[in-house]
């Protein structure tokens, strides 16, 4: 028997009857940002990212063919999206890129992904080491 999975940890590569639609390879980074639409903004928190989208969670529900802007932390350009699907809480966007802010999400993610990679030594981790 399988564990069961919560909302955040379930696999949403393929859409029903298993045609996959993602371009590139998702990174999993802590990142935090904003999604502005309609005048009004919500915090978010990205599950995981991409040059072509990301899974937001956005604590409120999307439409379909809903379009924003999400702004990440640490990023100065913001990035127009358009939502592919949305369960709950959580959508999965599309981006809608022009090749300067490409290549300055590019950068970022890398920055991240680099960041996210590095080895933590127990002299400046948590108090109590496993043992």
């Amino acid at each position: 028997m399988e564990p069961p999975q919560t909302p955040d940890m379930m696999d949403r590569s393929a859409v029903a009857g298993g045609e996959r639609r993602r371009h590139g390879p998702r990174r999993p980074l802590p990142l935090s940002g904003r999604w502005m639409a309609g005048g009004r903004w919500v915090h978010v928190l990205v599950e995981n990212i991409s040059l072509h989208g990301a899974a937001l969670n956005l604590g409120a529900p999307l439409a379909p063919d809903d379009r924003g802007v999400l702004t990440l932390e640490g990023l100065d350009v913001p990035i127009p999206c358009v939502v592919c699907w949305s369960t709950g809480a959580v959508a999965g966007v599309r981006f809608v890129l022009d090749a300067a802010v490409t290549e300055a999400l590019s950068a970022h993610i890398d920055r991240y992904a680099a960041k996210a990679s590095l080895p933590m030594s127990w002299a400046t981790g948590p108090a109590d080491p496993p043992r």
